[in-house]
């Protein structure tokens, strides 16, 4: 039994209470129509932590200087076991089994608030087609969405540098400035985890890019193309700190079926 671990555990008690007695005096409206029993229970923070399978665990855990395997293990199964047991935490986590031994957790509201900003910058791009096909007294005939870095909550892939490519969904692969993008459609291809590059892949890195090509390539590389961002500032995103289209054309077969190329005649990108 450790001192410390106690003392902890008396100081982080008077805490939450001072927070209970604080949301008492400044925010009454909370209470309202609610029994003052009912929120102390809500509030009773960490009550199980003094559990002799949660105790122990996490007194060896903090302070008993020792963080081998079994310690860890220990731990994890304890943290489970205590936030199976406390409503307060059920806000924040699920179990996706009902048996804490699983070990499986996910995080809800963080979930929840990564949907909410997935489906924002769904509509932040539709804004920015708006803009455009209106300026340019345009109509869209097709419309579709490739998203890029990001968790597919359906199949729960977290895609880094993919798209997704399931069978006979059709995405876009960008190659560079020069070089415009690939239209594919998706072959479903598990091997791939169902997905293509969300891109040609980088060369070099930016600070290299910036470093070591020049200018007047960058200039020569895109001409026929209109633009007003070939500076300094975008260098790293010129068509040599790419990998050829070529290259990329050669390697997606398995996982992406190229339906059309989008060739640039105007490009826009944004500088520091």
């Amino acid at each position: 039994m450790s001192q410390q671990y106690d003392l902890y555990l008396q100081r982080h008690k008077a805490n939450v209470q001072k927070g209970f007695d604080w949301l008492k005096t400044n925010m009454p409206w909370l209470f309202e129509g609610r029994p003052s029993a009912a929120w102390q229970t809500e509030f009773e923070h960490d009550a199980s932590k003094s559990n002799p399978d949660e105790y122990e665990a996490y007194d060896a855990y903090f302070y008993g200087g020792n963080r081998s395997h079994a310690i860890v293990e220990a731990f994890n199964r304890a943290w489970l076991l205590h936030i199976h047991r406390n409503p307060h935490h059920w806000q924040h986590w699920v179990l996706i089994n009902d048996d804490p031994g699983e070990g499986e957790v996910l995080l809800e509201m963080p979930y929840h608030d990564m949907k909410l900003t997935q489906q924002f910058a769904v509509l932040n791009r539709k804004a920015m087609v708006d803009v455009i096909l209106n300026g340019m007294g345009l109509t869209a005939v097709d419309i579709f969405t490739t998203i890029h870095n990001y968790i597919d909550t359906d199949a729960m892939i977290l895609r880094k540098g993919s798209v997704s490519a399931k069978k006979g969904e059709k995405l876009l692969i960008p190659i560079n400035m020069r070089d415009g993008s690939l239209i594919c459609i998706g072959t479903g291809n598990e091997d791939w985890n169902c997905s293509a590059p969300h891109g040609a892949g980088r060369l070099m890195s930016r600070r290299a890019a910036l470093n070591t090509l020049s200018m007047e390539e960058f200039q020569n590389e895109m001409k026929g193309i209109y633009t007003t961002c070939v500076v300094p500032d975008t260098l790293d995103e010129s068509p040599m700190a790419y990998k050829s289209i070529d290259e990329i054309v050669s390697q997606i077969g398995p996982t992406a079926i190229i339906v059309e190329r989008i060739r640039p005649v105007y490009n826009f990108k944004a500088s520091d």
